[in-house]
Order: structure tokens, then sequence, then C-alpha cells
């Protein structure tokens, strides 16, 4: 699986992460690395201490107002309702080989699942 990361690959200083033309990178200064933006980074408030205007700017975003305090949302899946996730993977012996450059399916498997993670708007309930 190959998923292009268009910040991380165009971008290698704060400067030019932060100030990118199409608007959808941040720098991650945890990580030291230029990142996608995503509609959640609007809530953090050392971030965006006003994330209404920002969020709204935003067109993949839409401010949630059926929540207080209103929340920064993705437009894609605001409409969805809450709803539990099962993962379930593959445990023959299969996922015990070489699968692409991952010495293991099952690792393979792992970081897709977390980079999926970091892209979906989870409630942390």
């Amino acid at each position: 699986l190959c998923v292009e990361k268009y910040c991380f690959d165009t971008h290698k200083d704060k400067d030019s992460c932060n100030n990118d033309q199409k608007g959808v990178c941040r720098w991650d200064d945890a990580n030291n690395k230029c990142v996608d933006k995503i509609c959640d980074d609007y809530n953090n408030p050392a971030l965006y201490p006003d994330m209404v205007c920002p969020c709204k700017e935003d067109p993949r975003c839409m401010v949630d107002k059926s929540v207080t305090p209103p929340v920064c949302i993705d437009q894609k899946y605001s409409s969805c309702p809450d709803l539990d996730v099962v993962v379930s993977f593959d445990a023959s012996c299969s996922m015990d080989k070489s699968f692409g450059r991952h010495p293991k399916g099952f690792d393979a498997l792992m970081e897709v699942l977390r980079d999926w993670v970091g892209t979906v708007p989870l409630t942390g309930e």
C-alpha cells in the first residue's frame, strides 16, 4: 500500500510547511516534521485560540454546534453517528511472512491501521 504524504514529502522545514500555498500543512513540533492539517487541529487552542473562523475558512471542515463547546469536524463525517469499530486480522501463517518492505504481514497491517486511526475523527469514548 502506497499513500502519498504531500506535506511530509513537499516541506522539510517549518517556514516552508506553515506557509504552504495550498494551506493544508502544519508543522508538528513534537515530531519535528510537516504533517497534513486535519479539522481537529482547529480545536487545539494553542494552535488556534479562535477556532471558528479558520474552521469555516477550510473547505474540508465545518463547525459542529450540536455539542458544547462547538468543535471543528471534517465535513465528510459530519452526518455520521458515533459507532463502534471492530478491526479483525487474519491470524494464519501468511501473516508471519514478508509483505513488501515489512518483515511480517502483521507489521504492515498495523502500520496502515495506525495511519488510518490518525485521520478518523474518534470520540475517545
